[in-house]
């Protein structure tokens, strides 16, 4: 079994190996950026979906397009009719977003983004993103979210000394800040394929 982990869109498209006709497609969409104000209720950024593909057919040879979204931005492979995951959203000022839905992604299985939050004066923690079997969390105050299993962790919000973080990759939400400090930035997303590699080779027949 092969696996192969995409951190960062490429100008290149993915080839697919000889001997391998169909894979499975996991995504991350980005997560969005915290907030900044110049005085109060900045909210974080939400944390991206997940979708997974059970079994995606491809052609030996053939190239596929993909993009590993970066802030706030959509992660698919092939197309964004084959499998998507959707991206958090940026925080905005006194209002809490919603994360990245699984209802608008494709695929056989999906979880949705943690939220992001705000409050007054202090920043709010970023929402994180989904994990492989549980939607994202939502950060209940400055610490970022923490991230079910295989999903990005939010990143804190400012606390009036301690700059806002962050989010983690793939997909956590960045943390709000307040009085000109910078926001959180949005954490990319991320694509892993793994697929079986069949054996090409042709036996002999001996002939006596």
């Amino acid at each position: 079994m092969a696996i192969e982990t995409f951190l960062s869109s490429s100008a290149s498209p993915w080839t697919c190996p000889a001997g391998v006709t169909s894979v499975q497609v996991e995504c991350w969409g980005g997560g969005g950026a915290g907030y900044e104000t110049t005085t109060s209720y900045p909210g974080a950024g939400s944390g991206g979906a997940y979708s997974k593909k059970n079994s995606l057919i491809v052609v030996p040879g053939n190239t596929y397009t993909y993009v590993v979204g970066g802030q706030s931005t959509d992660t698919y492979f092939k197309s964004t009719s084959d499998v998507l995951a959707k991206a958090g959203v940026n925080g905005v000022y006194q209002g809490t977003v919603s994360g990245g839905q699984a209802s608008d992604g494709v695929g056989d299985v999906k979880y949705s983004g943690g939220s992001g939050g705000y409050q007054n004066f202090d920043g709010w923690g970023g929402g994180s993103s989904a994990g492989t079997a549980a939607n994202g969390n939502s950060a209940s105050g400055i610490p970022g979210a923490t991230a079910p299993t295989g999903g990005g962790n939010g990143g804190r919000g400012f606390n009036g000394s301690t700059n806002a973080g962050a989010g983690v990759q793939p997909g956590g939400g960045g943390g709000s800040s307040y009085n000109n400090n910078p926001a959180g930035a949005g954490a990319t997303g991320k694509i892993v394929l793994t697929y079986i590699i069949e054996s090409t080779f042709t036996p002999t027949v001996m002939m006596f």
